[in-house]
């Protein structure tokens, strides 16, 4: 069984750089970011290492569907719309 490590960002690192470290250093496979993070951040810098994305929460079906095809692995929602 593989098991894969997820982590929420809640405003423990100060950059996208610092986060990307820690995940790195921690093993951590993928990040689940608030949308206002995402729009910070954006998805480059996270997948260039190997990091995938998962975004929370988007309740809009047509922001879901962009999220997804810019390579979001998973979204997370109270009622897509």
């Amino acid at each position: 069984m593989e098991i894969i490590c997820f982590h929420l960002l809640y405003g423990k690192c100060k950059s996208e750089e610092e986060a990307i470290e820690f995940c790195k250093h921690n093993n951590i496979e993928v990040v689940n970011l608030t949308k206002h993070q995402y729009d910070v951040y954006g998805l480059t810098h996270w997948t260039d290492n190997n990091i995938n994305v998962c975004v929370f929460t988007v309740n809009d079906y047509e922001e879901a569907k962009t999220l997804y095809d810019a390579g979001v692995k998973a979204i997370f929602t109270d009622v897509l719309k």
